[in-house]
């Protein structure tokens, strides 16, 4: 059976393998199996593409426990947890990964009803569709070949790649339905409900973020030593008011090398993390009720395009010694929020304190 689907997309003239093919694969597969092959197709993602998401990990770890360990996990409140996180994010191919599981953990909530049980379907494909109906492997297949078919976009010969393992994964699932084929350090995660604020960021602040990083990266590039040819940059760090820190790393395959930084040491515009605590009061300036965020998170491809994740509320995403509770009540004092936009645990800590939020 699978060689025909392969036929299909040898034959196809954008290598693409249309929604009733991949519809009528899933109903000889099931809800669960299903289910298991787009979790194995964007574990692949994860791994391929060297993502680094606390929350991506955390929604990939509670499909999996669910899947193969048959855990019970409510996936309506984990969407309702992640929806905002993932759909803020719009730098590839980090955004394009987390639409792909958010797609995994509706199908995950609703029976696989986005491919299973879709309303009044008469044979169309994906392009007849809104995003938000799209599954897991049209949009992993955007990200593998770098765009959607539909529009004459990305690299054929890596979309018929992509369909083609797909079809493999398919294959194995058939076979051994209770086998993990991806293997990925997932960290084990005690599931909160504590939904993920999101922040618009207006198009002209945008901008000015995108060109105070490009001289960070540019800063921290320079402290590679010897030029080695590298897949990945990942910077991180924080920036409170009881102190800052900075940490980069390079990536070649699975290695992964600390960059030793010495601008970090630098004064002024020379200085990258003086240009990430320029780049959070500009920021907090534009919008104070948004408050203003605790750290952030680079990553830096070969091609020289970036994305980026500033953490506006969550603690678990800072090194231990920074998370002790003075740190928040120091921050809010010097940047302080409206309740909205204040976590519920934050607004704990500051009940005994003199501050007030943003009207």
């Amino acid at each position: 059976m699978d060689s025909g689907y392969k036929r299909i997309i040898e034959k196809s003239s954008n290598s693409h393998l249309p929604l009733k093919d991949r519809v009528e694969i899933a109903k000889t597969l099931g809800v669960k199996s299903i289910n298991k092959v787009f979790l194995e197709c964007s574990k692949r993602a994860y791994l391929k593409f060297k993502i680094n998401d606390d929350f991506i990990n955390e929604a990939l770890f509670l499909a999996e426990d669910f899947l193969y360990n048959d855990k019970e996990v409510d996936f309506k409140k984990v969407i309702k947890k992640y929806r905002n996180y993932f759909e803020t994010i719009d730098s590839q191919p980090t955004s394009g990964i987390m639409l792909s599981v958010l797609s995994l953990l509706n199908n995950l909530a609703y029976d696989a009803a986005l491919i299973l049980d879709i309303e009044n379907y008469e044979g169309e494909d994906d392009n007849e569709f809104d995003g938000e109906e799209w599954n897991p492997d049209f949009l992993l297949s955007n990200i593998y070949s770098g765009g959607n078919p539909f529009l004459n976009e990305g690299d054929k010969k890596k979309r018929k790649e992509f369909w083609f393992n797909y079809l493999d994964i398919i294959s194995s699932i058939k076979q051994n339905p209770n086998e993990i084929f991806t293997s990925i350090k997932l960290k084990k995660v005690d599931f909160n409900e504590e939904e993920i604020i999101k922040r618009n960021i207006a198009p002209d602040l945008k901008d000015i973020i995108e060109n105070k990083l490009k001289s960070v990266i540019e800063l921290v590039k320079k402290d590679i030593k010897d030029n080695p040819k590298w897949d990945k940059i990942q910077i991180e760090g924080e920036v409170l008011k009881t102190g800052k820190s900075m940490r980069a790393y390079y990536f070649k395959g699975s290695d992964k090398q600390k960059i030793p930084l010495t601008f970090f040491l630098h004064s002024g515009e020379k200085s990258s993390v003086f240009l990430m605590e320029q780049l959070k009061d500009i920021m907090y300036k534009q919008e104070t009720r948004n408050g203003a965020w605790l750290s952030y998170d680079i990553e830096v491809q070969n091609d020289d395009s970036f994305s980026y994740v500033f953490n506006y509320d969550l603690i678990k995403l800072l090194p231990e010694p920074k998370q002790q509770p003075d740190n928040f009540i120091a921050e809010f004092e010097s940047y302080p929020r409206s309740k909205e936009y204040t976590p519920e645990w934050w607004r704990r800590l500051l009940k005994n304190s003199k501050t007030s939020f943003i009207k």
